[in-house]
């Protein structure tokens, strides 16, 4: 049985495969008639730059941090999670390890095809050129800072977020048939949210160069004097609680962990 499955995974990703490809021929004939061959071929190669580096990335956090939030030790686990009256059998140590890998790699391609799409952004950052150096008056950035820089700092903290929004599920799943009840997995997933958190609430601010409002659009008054500045407590308070939260991994108190959300 499964070798049928694993022989039906792979014939039908040989005729997506195939048909895909006729996609590409007949793509890159319609550019060619154009004269935007090279301009198709970029795209191609950017995307798979871009799938490459953010599924690889991807995988490789995701499968660290699952080992780092699983529980170790054979006699630290719960060989079964009681749930409505009914048993819930757990796997042992060595099977969630290979299965955190698998994980790893099927959420990792995922990123990757979803971040492929928006690879623009991420060629205008690596093709960047300096504009004249007219800075806004709010932050002190360039314009080449938000032509170029910006749209591909939002994608990478809002895939940094994804990813450890998707780590703290892991680990709270993981507490679970956790005996010692230690809270170590959820204390690290904890530290990398709120410092992706952190990195987001930074990022953001140059939105509010964007915000319309009644009468113009960009900062208001509030903004610059009270919402701006509030925001760096914001980002210094979050790095509080990833520290908290950092300390927690050795004590393990469920009481320090509610101190770093709060």
């Amino acid at each position: 049985m499964r070798r049928f499955a694993v022989r039906l995974v792979i014939v039908v990703f040989i005729l997506a495969a195939a048909f895909q490809s006729i996609s590409f021929y007949v793509d890159s004939l319609w550019f060619e008639s154009l004269g935007f061959e090279s301009v198709y071929w970029y795209r191609l190669q950017a995307q798979g730059v871009v799938f490459l580096i953010f599924a690889f990335a991807s995988a490789l956090l995701l499968y660290l941090f699952f080992r780092l939030v699983t529980p170790t030790g054979e006699y630290a686990r719960r060989p079964f999670v009681e749930i409505a009256g009914e048993a819930i059998v757990i796997p042992p140590p060595e099977s969630l390890k290979r299965l955190t890998k698998a994980v790893a790699i099927v959420v990792g391609i995922f990123f990757g095809l979803s971040f492929s799409s928006d690879w623009s952004k991420y060629a205008q950052f690596v093709n960047r050129v300096p504009t004249p150096s007219t800075s806004d008056p709010i932050f002190g950035r360039p314009l080449s800072f938000y032509l170029f820089t910006l749209p591909a700092l939002e994608g990478v903290v809002g895939w940094l977020l994804a990813i450890s929004v998707i780590v703290l599920v892991a680990a709270i799943l993981m507490s679970v048939t956790d005996m010692t009840a230690s809270f170590k997995g959820v204390s690290i997933a904890l530290v990398f949210l709120l410092l992706a958190i952190a990195a987001e609430t930074y990022v953001g601010r140059y939105a509010l160069l964007f915000e319309q409002n009644n009468l113009f659009t960009g900062v208001r008054y509030v903004d610059d004097k009270i919402v701006v500045p509030g925001l760096w407590f914001v980002i210094a308070a979050l790095v509080l609680g990833a520290t908290l939260a950092a300390a927690n991994v050795r004590s393990g108190r469920v009481r320090n962990i509610g101190v770093a959300l709060a």
